[in-house]
């Protein structure tokens, strides 16, 4: 389970809380005549049952990832080394080699990383990618270096 969802139901946990205690103390009425805090209170205690049940689903959960396996385990770093070393190169080669250009390379190595087989598929959506994207930022108004070719 995530970090996130158990901060969050803490976090709806404290705010279902709040709105009880505000609710009790605009009041609840009775059956025949409720009063302006009944449904709110209602309403916050049905969130706060809620929020419990994820916080303490998460927790657990936690409990038992934590117990059954590495964080680590399972990511390809020579694949995760590679595509960074690849954005990173894209990055400093925009300049010299243009949009155009950099973007087929780039989309030609990520391709090839994530494992199309077929060349003429991989040059094909390069090719693709990098005429779409180009005509989506002119005409977005984007202005690009055209690198040493002119491209």
């Amino acid at each position: 389970m995530k970090k996130y969802d158990f901060l969050s139901g803490l976090f709806l946990l404290l705010l279902s809380i709040g709105t009880c205690i505000m609710a009790y103390r605009l009041g609840f009425g009775n059956i025949s005549t409720p009063g302006p805090g009944l449904i709110a209170f209602g309403t916050a205690a049905i969130l706060g049952l809620m929020s419990i049940g994820m916080v303490l689903s998460n927790l657990f959960g936690m409990i038992r990832a934590h117990q059954q396996k590495k964080v680590f385990q399972g990511i390809r770093w020579k694949i995760l080394v590679l595509v960074l070393c690849s954005l990173v190169g894209y990055g400093m080669a925009f300049n010299t080699l243009g949009f155009n250009l950099c973007t087929f390379l780039l989309m030609m190595l990520l391709l090839r990383i994530v494992g199309l087989k077929k060349w003429w598929l991989v040059l094909s959506f390069s090719v693709l990618v990098a005429v779409a994207t180009y005509f989506l930022f002119v005409g977005l108004g984007c202005e690009f270096p055209r690198g040493f070719l002119g491209v």
